[in-house]
């Protein structure tokens, strides 16, 4: 509680809005369904063809809807106004969507389709809105893992009570009869759902706009940000492995008497350990990395998933190991899920200075989609799962099929966690020191300034001159590093005043020191002493003391001189940044025994990035 009164007021209510959001989204994924099989006596082959249709028609309406807002067509201040218009429909759809059974007897099945249909259209509208917001709060990731992390924790949290309280009460009660109970605790958490995103709007402040984004730049903003398609990717295989997990158990809970209270037992472990996981996600990740922490979420996942596979559920005995199992999966689950989300919102940052466009809404559309995606997939695996099983075991049995398809569908559930581990150690690297420092230097020169407009393009090959790099610099300190450079700048005319520059430069260095991270400093400065942007570049033979975030003395020194616009230098330090974030680039700078072979590789990397 003291932390969360540490926190500033927009944070404390994003977190109270998650909540909410849980809430919603818990008590509908459950208590509709229940409402369908119990009150509508729909059948079991219904309610997958319903599912597949919403899980579906979700995912299109991810992509349109974080179009739509980044492209401000028809509100202006985009996530904001979308969140709150969203969670106002969403609200208004739980309050009609447990109808009455005399009124829906002839048409339950079209009911229940359109209505889950407009509630997951509105849902998706207000849950892609909100999670981009994560984004704006700080450029360190310690703060958005804090941020995010609290949010989810005192999610799972309050949508966990109160999915216990109702299943107790709910199920002690005759739904038909007692309708209004459903009704009743749609309400309620329809009006937490609209309060808390209303407290949210009113507190937060707007976020700084891109302008019109047409179709093309759509595509162009998902295909270009090679990160964030790689994020997509991996959320991908985390919510399918998630969501085979969920079919699996759940299947094979209700094949088994005492359904209702199985579902308790399993759920309430589970739900301790996401609580457990997100509150250690911030403490965690200062440790071990951030990087670290995925990747053992992903070992757990995958170690709770195989020792799914050799229990069987359908055993009385085994019902221990299983809930236990599960609960291990949920802890790798919840570190999981907390990663792609500050991975996500790293990715708007890189994409802002890859393609010089900020499109929030545009990225956390796909972490929308992955949910949205994941669960028709993950019914068609199961499908897939029992016809195998059909097939080997020559039974047609559900009972004798149970453990052959929900060990098939875990199975399934195993893979998609490699899979996604794979991906990431194969294409993800926005993580370390580095790219958070330059994260820093990008909010440094974005403050106070107008940049709504988007970037102009200033290529790297404008800013370099081979007659400002110098290969095995000897100097003994940081400053004649800098002096050295500086005077290779006034030698090539790119700064008129060497004196304002280098003052400009120590004021610069007093607030956010010179070095960035792994060997590399960027130390910095504009102003009208500059009449165009240039870097000066130099590789030392001894590496020196530059304040660097990682404690490594610098060895690769990157100066930047430019105009006092901020589009050129967030342009310059974002391609530089690009560039040097890419796998093995700075050690062959390092190798370089002429500038020109310097210059010549900043080129052909700068050239295959395609900015």
């Amino acid at each position: 509680m003291k932390l969360l009164q540490d926190l500033a007021s927009a944070e404390v209510t994003f977190i109270v809005a998650a909540a909410g959001r849980y809430c919603a989204s818990a008590f509908v994924t459950i208590f509709f369904i229940v409402y369908l099989v119990f009150v509508l006596r729909l059948s079991a082959e219904a309610i997958r063809t319903q599912l597949l249709i919403v899980g579906i028609t979700g995912t299109f309406a991810a992509f349109f809807t974080g179009w739509l807002i980044d492209s401000q067509l028809i509100v202006k201040k985009g996530c904001l106004s979308w969140m709150l218009g969203g969670s106002l429909a969403t609200s208004a759809c739980m309050l009609i969507m447990f109808a009455a059974p005399s009124t829906v007897y002839n048409n339950g099945f079209p009911y229940a389709i359109i209505i889950s249909v407009l509630w997951s259209v509105a849902f998706v509208c207000s849950e892609t809105a909100f999670w981009s917001l994560t984004a704006s709060f700080s450029y360190k990731s310690s703060r958005r893992e804090l941020i995010s992390s609290r949010a989810r924790a005192l999610g799972v949290l309050c949508s966990g009570s109160l999915i216990s309280i109702c299943f107790v009460y709910f199920f002690f009660s005759n739904l038909v009869s007692d309708l209004h109970l459903l009704r009743s605790g749609a309400s309620i958490v329809a009006g937490i759902l609209f309060t808390s995103s209303l407290l949210l709007f009113g507190r937060f402040k707007d976020i700084p706009a891109q302008g019109l984004l047409s179709v093309s730049d759509f595509f162009k903003s998902l295909l270009g940000n090679d990160q964030l398609v790689t994020t997509a990717a991996v959320m991908l295989f985390q919510q399918l492995s998630v969501m085979l997990s969920v079919v699996a158990v759940t299947s094979a809970i209700l094949f088994l008497e005492s359904t209702e209270e199985l579902l308790l037992v399993f759920a309430l472990p589970a739900i301790f350990s996401q609580i457990t996981a997100y509150i250690s996600f911030p403490r965690m990740c200062k440790v071990f990395s951030r990087r670290g922490i995925f990747l053992t979420s992903a070992f757990i996942m995958g170690t709770g998933y195989t020792l799914l596979i050799f229990f069987n559920p359908g055993s009385q005995d085994n019902t221990g190991g299983v809930i236990l199992a599960f609960a291990l999966a949920n802890l790798g689950i919840a570190w999981s899920l907390a990663s792609t989300t500050v991975m996500t919102a790293d990715c708007i940052e890189y994409g802002e200075f890859k393609l010089r466009k900020r499109v929030p809404c545009v990225a956390f559309c796909l972490q929308t989609a992955a949910r949205r995606l994941a669960l028709p997939l993950a019914l068609i695996i199961f499908a897939l799962s029992n016809r195998f099983g059909t097939f080997v075991y020559h039974s047609s049995n559900n009972g004798n099929l149970l453990l052959p398809t929900f060990r098939f569908t875990v199975f399934a559930a195993v893979t998609a966690v490699i899979l996604m581990t794979v991906t990431y150690l194969l294409n993800y690297r926005l993580h370390g020191r580095f790219f958070e420092n330059v994260l820093k230097y990008l909010e440094d020169g974005r403050e106070g300034k107008n940049i709504s407009a988007g970037y102009n393009s200033h290529p790297l090959r404008y800013a370099i001159n081979e007659q400002a790099v110098i290969c095995r610099l000897h100097v003994s300190n940081p400053q004649q590093a800098i002096r050295v450079l500086t005077s290779k700048l006034v030698q090539i005319r790119a700064i008129s005043s060497a004196e304002e520059f280098l003052q400009t430069l120590k004021r610069k260095n007093e607030k956010s020191p010179a070095g960035i991270a792994e060997g590399i400093a960027i130390p910095h400065a504009t102003g009208i002493f500059s009449s165009r942007p240039a870097i000066a570049i130099a590789t030392l033979d001894k590496p020196l003391d530059f304040n660097a975030a990682d404690g490594r003395k610098c060895d690769l020194i990157f100066m930047i001189a430019s105009p006092d616009d901020p589009n050129t230098y967030i342009s310059l330090l974002g391609q530089l940044s690009l560039i040097l974030n890419t796998k093995g680039f700075s050690d062959r700078i390092r190798k370089a025994l002429k500038p020109e072979e310097i210059t010549d590789r900043i080129l052909q990397c700068e050239k295959h990035l395609k900015f």
